[in-house]
């Protein structure tokens, strides 16, 4: 069987076979449907919906303003009373201060006129000692009085330099965070100041402990030194003549190669000895307490 009869046989089936044929849809029987009613029912409920909705939005828009006049008026009233409450505390601590200024200048009215009667007391009672006495004690009162004035007077002055005033009333935000940051530096370089002071006072203490030891170690030399050479001449005082002439004769007879070297004689000899030896405990001296030239000199003259 070839292809072309295949295609035929097809042909003719679908020949045979029946086509579809639309047709219209049916309206039912019984009352008409009213479309355009429908649609207008559900665009009334759509706009009484909406209708709700923005009733709803501006009820809460209302009550969101009548809260939030609510709060404006209560921070405004919260101002005016912070307001009050500072002016009555500035009031109040001016009042303070006057006050204290007040009774500090009635106490020392009160004090200075205390001292004038005492001083007063005083000069009467030393008047019958003569008039050179009491004209001298008034000079020493007069100037002793300008010191002490003078002394309170850098007192106040340095206390008020590093007292500072804060003045942080009518500051806001953002200068009272500055404010905050340049005590805290102030108080960061005070502290350092502090620390440096009392390491500059321990430096110091120990120096003076080091230089006390040192003076007394000197001393104990010294006292060694002077013992040692008082038991010497006590020794040569108690020596007989011909032990002392011997001995100095042995020493003469020491020192003799390096004299006839030298070209010296043996006092000569023995006086260039002993200025090595001062020399050296005047070097000696001036190193260890850092003495002046004609203080050391001296020294080692009395040794």
């Amino acid at each position: 069987m070839s292809d072309t009869e295949e295609v035929e046989q097809v042909e003719e089936y679908d020949e045979e076979k029946p086509k579809f044929k639309p047709s219209a849809p049916k309206i039912p029987d019984g009352e008409k449907v009213d479309f355009d009613d429908i649609q207008k029912k559900r665009q009334n409920k759509d706009l009484v919906e909406l209708q709700g909705l923005i009733d709803a939005h501006f009820e809460c828009r209302k009550k969101e303003e009548e809260e939030l006049i609510a709060l404006k008026d209560r921070i405004e009233k919260r101002r005016a009373e912070r307001a009050e409450q500072q002016r009555v505390r500035t009031e109040k601590e001016k009042e303070r201060q006057a006050r204290r200024e007040e009774e500090r200048r009635i106490r020392e009215e009160s004090d200075a006129k205390k001292k004038a009667d005492d001083e007063a007391k005083k000069k009467s009672a030393l008047s019958s000692m003569g008039s050179n006495y009491s004209s001298h004690l008034q000079r020493a009162d007069q100037k002793r009085g300008g010191k002490k004035e003078t002394e309170r007077e850098k007192k106040k002055k340095i206390l008020a330099a590093r007292r500072k005033q804060l003045n942080i009333d009518h500051l806001n935000e953002d200068k009272l965070k500055d404010k905050i940051t340049e005590l805290h530096e102030w108080m960061t370089q005070l502290e350092s100041e502090k620390f440096d002071h009392m390491e500059r006072l321990k430096r110091q203490k120990y120096e003076v402990t080091t230089l006390r030891k040192r003076v007394e170690e000197l001393s104990k030399l010294f006292s060694c030194l002077g013992s040692a050479l008082t038991s010497c001449r006590s020794t040569a005082r108690r020596e007989p003549l011909p032990a002392a002439e011997s001995k100095r004769a042995s020493l003469v007879a020491a020192q003799k190669p390096n004299c006839d070297r030298l070209g010296h004689t043996p006092d000569e000899e023995t006086h260039t000895m002993a200025k090595v030896v001062a020399q050296k405990k005047q070097l000696m001296l001036r190193f260890t307490l850092k003495l002046p030239t004609h203080v050391i000199i001296h020294a080692t003259r009395s040794l």
